[in-house]
């Protein structure tokens, strides 16, 4: 670890560990208050620790590489991966595609408990879009594959589902391929300002970040590109927001 001399090189420091956890909250779409209750502190201790007021204690750090399986060493010297790696009998923090097929077959090799996992479907684009109008027990739906998660990722079982992003208007925040986690009970403006959210498109389901004004429902893409245009909806029309991202997946990485 590289030695600060004085106060600056304190504060230069712990600026730097807040803007990499304010990047980790970016990129797994929580709030502070979520991160906050996911590791067991204090709303308050964290907004600290992100404006750069204080450095993160070592339980900080540690529920951090447990919860998150964020790397210690990277957290606080921003070297080396970002994720650490599972051993032993741990499970694996990435989610696992298998068909509907194999689902029966392969329930048990998931975890040692029975509910150390959970198996979310994977919809396709026409159901994801019938979701819009009103929040749907999505167990209902066919679905063309499961993605088997962690338990603790999903809040809300029977209303959270998997869909596959198609086009490349979220990117570099979501790169074409990424499977995202979406919960339909979660569709009130007031409740998703600045999230991510599943939207209703013309011809596909997109994801958009959310900006409430008083006259329009504003969804932005964090990446803009001519196919990324932000798209204004009035306030007083049907609500398009087919439920909140709760985590996605990237392909092609470890």
């Amino acid at each position: 670890m590289p030695i600060f001399n004085g106060r600056n090189g304190c504060e230069h420091l712990m600026d730097k560990i807040a803007g990499r956890i304010e990047g980790f909250l970016r990129e797994r779409s929580l709030s502070q208050k979520d991160f906050a209750d996911a590791l067991g502190f204090t709303p308050g201790y964290i907004n600290d620790i992100l404006r750069g007021r204080t450095t993160p204690s070592i339980r900080v750090v540690e529920r951090m590489t447990q919860v998150f399986n964020i790397s210690a060493d990277w957290l606080m010297s921003g070297k080396g991966r970002k994720y650490g790696e599972r051993r032993g009998r741990d499970w694996d923090e990435r989610v696992e595609v298998v068909t509907p097929e194999e689902l029966p077959k392969r329930g048990g090799k998931f975890g040692k408990r029975r509910n150390d996992f959970i198996a979310l479907p994977v919809l396709d684009d026409t159901n994801v879009s019938q979701l819009h109008k009103k929040a749907t027990n999505i167990t209902s739906f066919p679905a063309e594959n499961y993605h088997v998660v962690p338990f603790k990722r999903v809040r809300r079982p029977m209303t959270t589902f998997c869909h596959r992003v198609g086009n490349r208007d979220m990117e570099p925040t979501m790169p074409a391929g990424s499977i995202v986690a979406v919960d339909s009970s979660v569709r009130t403006p007031a409740r998703l300002q600045g999230r991510l959210c599943a939207i209703k498109g013309k011809s596909v389901p997109v994801i958009r970040r959310l900006r409430v004004t008083k006259s329009h429902l504003v969804f932005e893409a964090d990446a803009h590109t001519r196919h990324a245009r932000p798209i204004h909806v009035k306030n007083c029309n049907i609500n398009p927001i087919i439920g909140r991202v709760e985590w996605f997946d990237h392909p092609n990485t470890c």
